[in-house]
C-alpha cells in the first residue's frame, strides 16, 4: 500500500539520468567549442525571519541560548546558476515583503 504522500515512479527515470549525466560529461568538449552548459537550481518560498531577541553567547558549562520567537519578513527566492566551463556561481535574489496581499 503507497501512501498519498509517495510519488508515483517514474518509469523513464534511468533515460532522464542518462541524459543529465551525459550532459555533465560532455560539458567540457561543449566548451572548447564555444557551447557553455548550465546548471540552475531555484528554491522558492525561503522564509525571511528575524529573532525577536540576540541570541545569548556561550558561557563555560552553557551551550548557546537562542529565542524561540521570531518576527516574520516575507519570503524569498533563491535562484542559483552555476556554469560548468568557468566555475563561476552567479545568483539572483528576490525578496518579496508580503506575499499574501493583493
Amino acid at each position: 500500500m503507497r501512501g498519498w504522500l509517495n510519488a508515483k515512479p517514474d518509469l523513464q527515470f534511468a533515460e532522464k539520468c542518462h541524459d543529465i549525466c551525459q550532459t555533465y560529461r560532455l560539458a567540457p568538449e561543449r566548451a572548447a567549442a564555444g557551447i557553455p552548459t548550465f546548471s540552475i537550481d531555484e528554491m522558492t518560498g525561503i522564509q525571511a525571519l528575524e529573532r525577536i531577541a540576540p541570541t545569548l553567547p556561550v558561557m563555560p558549562g552553557c551551550v548557546e541560548r537562542r529565542e524561540f520567537e521570531y518576527t516574520r519578513h516575507g519570503t524569498c527566492t533563491l535562484i542559483a546558476s552555476f556554469n560548468n566551463e568557468t566555475m563561476a556561481k552567479p545568483f539572483r535574489w528576490t525578496y518579496q515583503a508580503n506575499p499574501l496581499t493583493v
